[in-house]
């Protein structure tokens, strides 16, 4: 479970009830083939464990500095980002088939919405509130967070006015992988092979936050907050 029953930190309403269920229910893969969000912040590792079961995603990152922390700020961590990337062929070919797309906004704009849309082949549920995408929020645990989720079957209007809104976020949304990196994960799929890497750490740095990640040979080993 991502979260505990004991006490709700973490308030849902699904469709104007109070939902008691567990994320992987709201959030079910195998109900739902694609899985859209706009999130503030998010963390690479967390992101990846939550969206490899889905067949598209397309995640757009609340800013340029938000989503330069992955990688784009620092030549070092762009390198780490990549080898640990490449320790997983089907989330090297996802990415590269856009299959897992990430985005942020353009220089100058800044969005702090927080919005998670989900489609099956009849019907779309989207979830909006205060909750990141990111561990912390979902967890359950000390930090209170709103969700509200909202089927079409059950409000059509609403669902269909957040689509449209996904839809004019990413018109101004950028990619977030450089050419140079794609090709750097291209040729990490053609030939097969994994950076080999004793152990290594990345600390990135999220609205105020700090997420020690620690690898063995392209492994995640530990995560420490």
């Amino acid at each position: 479970m991502l979260f505990s029953q004991k006490k709700n930190f973490l308030h849902i309403i699904l469709n104007d009830k109070p939902f008691t269920g567990t994320l992987e229910e709201l959030f079910n893969p195998q109900k739902f083939e694609k899985f859209y969000l706009i999130t503030y912040v998010s963390s690479p590792s967390f992101f990846f464990q939550k969206v490899i079961p889905f067949k598209k995603v397309i995640a757009i990152l609340g800013e340029e500095e938000v989503a330069g922390e992955f990688y784009a700020l620092n030549p070092f961590i762009e390198e780490i980002f990549l080898k640990v990337l490449g320790g997983d062929k089907e989330l090297l070919e996802k990415v590269l088939k856009k299959h897992i797309e990430i985005r942020y906004l353009k220089p100058g704009e800044k969005i702090h919405s927080k919005i998670y849309l989900l489609f099956s082949t009849n019907e779309v549920r989207v979830a909006i509130g205060s909750a990141n995408f990111s561990q912390t929020a979902f967890s359950n645990k000390n930090q209170y967070e709103e969700l509200l989720v909202y089927d079409s079957s059950y409000k059509p209007d609403l669902c269909e006015l957040y689509l449209k809104r996904f839809e004019e976020i990413y018109k101004n949304s950028l990619e977030f992988f450089t050419s140079k990196s794609k090709r750097k994960l291209e040729e990490l799929l053609k030939t097969e092979k994994t950076a080999k890497i004793d152990k290594f750490y990345i600390e990135p740095k999220f609205d105020g936050a700090s997420l020690n990640l620690i690898y063995n040979n392209g492994k995640l080993e530990k995560a420490i907050t």
